[in-house]
């Protein structure tokens, strides 16, 4: 999506809210639905737009507060009202922009995690097995039967090569 159809997602839900806030008794609080807008702006565009349409939201909050016709005991009460709802649409903003990044981290670990279990399983499936005793190194001085368990435990297909022990049986003396 675009970014500014996104931002007319944002803004239409938060007018449509300021709206039903202005027109409903102050008792009845329509805060937690300004959030709705703040969070998708935020979730699929940036930060920035976020904390923009939280100002925005803060904005029509205070609208719908002055056009519900509430009248506040005195200043101090209306500027703690607007720092708190300030600070709550701030807060919104910035914990789904950190979700987001959250959410981001965990898809590329696990697409890191299965580019690496790929290459693991690339890396079994090439085994040091002697070509004539079937013994699999281990280490470079030690040589083990392991082609039973291998073959019942695994998928894994055995590199056929031979082992220093068979060559020198097989060097003609």
């Amino acid at each position: 999506m675009k970014t500014y159809t996104i931002l007319l997602w944002s803004v239409v839900p938060a007018l449509i809210v300021g709206y039903f806030d202005s027109i409903s008794p102050f008792e009845v609080d329509f805060s937690l639905l300004y959030f709705i807008p703040i969070a998708f702006a935020c979730w699929y565009t940036d930060w920035r737009w976020g904390i923009g349409v939280a100002i925005l939201c803060l904005g029509i909050w205070l609208a719908a507060d002055r056009l519900s016709m509430y009248h506040y005991k005195n200043y101090f009460d209306l500027w703690w009202s607007i720092v708190t709802h300030a600070g709550k649409f701030g807060f919104v903003a910035v914990a789904v922009h950190r979700n987001k990044q959250y959410v981001n981290s965990i898809k590329n670990l696990t697409d890191r995690l299965q580019g690496k279990a790929e290459q693991i399983q690339q890396l079994r499936e090439l085994l040091p097995v002697c070509g004539q005793c079937k013994k699999m190194r281990t280490d470079p001085q030690y040589r083990q039967q392991v082609e039973e368990y291998v073959f019942k435990y695994s998928v894994t297909e055995p590199a056929q090569n031979l082992c220093a022990e068979c060559i020198e049986q097989q060097r003609p003396q």
